[in-house]
Order: C-alpha cells, then sequence, then structure tokens
C-alpha cells in the first residue's frame, strides 16, 4: 500500500504531525511521497522521525524538493534511522536547505542503520566535508547499493575520500557522481578504487567541465 502526496502545497509540519501519529499505529503502508511538499519544515520531518522509531512497515519515503527541511529535521531522522528495521529507500533529491551539518546527521544514522539500500541526495549542498562523513558511514554499513550524489558539489577532497571508503566497502553497487565540481584528482583517485573495488557495477561521472583528463574518463568506464 502506497500514498502519494507530492506536490500538496497544503500538508507543513501540522499535517506531518498527524502523519506521523498514524504511522505509529499503521502496519500496512509501504510507501509514501511527500516530494514538493515545500511547506515541510524541521518539526514535520521531526514527527516523521519519531514515527519511524516504531513503524517497521514503510519502506520507503520521498522528501524531494522539502526546501525547509534543515539540519535539526535530519538530525531527528538520523536517531529514527538508528532504530528503524524497514526504511529500504529515502530520498532527499533538491532539498538544498539540509546543507553540510544535515548530510553529516544523515551519514551518522547510515553507520549504525541496517535495512536502508537506497539514498539520493542528489542536488543537495553536499560538498566535500560531508563527503567525508559519508564515506566513514560506507566504510560499516553492509546493506546499501545504491547513493545519488549528483549535483552535490563534490570536489577532489570529497571524491578522495568516497573513494577512500569504496575501497573497503562491499556491498555498494551503484554510485551516480555526475554533475560535480572534483577536476582531474578526482578522476585519478575514481581511477585507483575501480581497479581495487569488485561490487561496484555502476558509476556515473558525467557532466563535469574544465578537466583534461579524458583519459582518465575512459579507464574508469
Amino acid at each position: 500500500m502506497s500514498i502519494d502526496l507530492s506536490n500538496c502545497s497544503n500538508i507543513g509540519d501540522v499535517g506531518c504531525k498527524a502523519l506521523g501519529e498514524s504511522l505509529k499505529i499503521n502496519e500496512t503502508l509501504t510507501s509514501m511521497n511527500l516530494s514538493g511538499c515545500h511547506k515541510i519544515g524541521d518539526m514535520g520531518c521531526t514527527a516523521l522521525s519519531e514515527s519511524l522509531k516504531i513503524n517497521q512497515a514503510l519502506t520507503s519515503l520521498n522528501f524531494s524538493s522539502s526546501a525547509n527541511i534543515g539540519r535539526e529535521g535530519c538530525m531527528a531522522l538520523s536517531e529514527g534511522l538508528k532504530m528503524n528495521q524497514g526504511l529500504r529507500s529515502i530520498s532527499f533529491s533538491n532539498c538544498d536547505g539540509i546543507g553540510t551539518e544535515g548530510v553529516t546527521a544523515l551519514a551518522e544514522g547510515l553507520m549504525i542503520n541496517q535495512p536502508l539500500t537506497s539514498m539520493n541526495l542528489s542536488g543537495c549542498e553536499v560538498g566535500d566535508k560531508s563527503c567525508k562523513a559519508l564515506g566513514k558511514s560506507l566504510k560499516v554499513n553492509k546493506t546499501l547499493t545504491s547513493m545519488n550524489l549528483s549535483y552535490c558539489r563534490v570536489g577532489d577532497e570529497g571524491c578522495r575520500a568516497l573513494c577512500k571508503s569504496l575501497k573497503v566497502n562491499k556491498t555498494l553497487t551503484s554510485m551516480n557522481l555526475s554533475f560535480n565540481v572534483f577536476r582531474d584528482d578526482g578522476f585519478e583517485n575514481l581511477a585507483k578504487m575501480a581497479k581495487v573495488n569488485t561490487t561496484l557495477l555502476s558509476l556515473q561521472i558525467g557532466g563535469h567541465r574544465g578537466t583534461s583528463s579524458s583519459s582518465t574518463h575512459r579507464n574508469i568506464l
């Protein structure tokens, strides 16, 4: 059973609190789409996060384009992920309000959470600092198979941190790093990682400009 509330402009924090209370007792809903619900902020995200500590039936949660969710909402969700054993997929695509601190908080939850298999952070201000936190999580996480970090302003340092973790990680099969800002050093680290990693099946790195390492591109692919 799924519910699609995408682009419902009237759903805000109060509505999320009501949804959260329902999730605490619901045992059949498996998918909730709240993408484009711009009025949802930290309070609403926190309410839903509290319900995830109890609800184990929901497998997919989509917050895409909810620009008002920030650091506090992500911190609450991180705590929810640490206790949740049901959620398989979560998306914060184009939630640029969560910032580096929000992504770092989610990374902390990922270190403990095991059921989650897909995380979409495309279009978020991830940056190099948060990539280091995500890298630490990927070193210990044993279930995540897909991560989307496209359009996340990942630079050379962030790319290096991710590559270091992917030399150890044995479960991730798909990584999207398209349209980021790392240059030759990033591509070189990706090429070195690809020689060691045996589980990554899809690595998307298109959309980069200003690099001279076209040969490195070919070596990776």
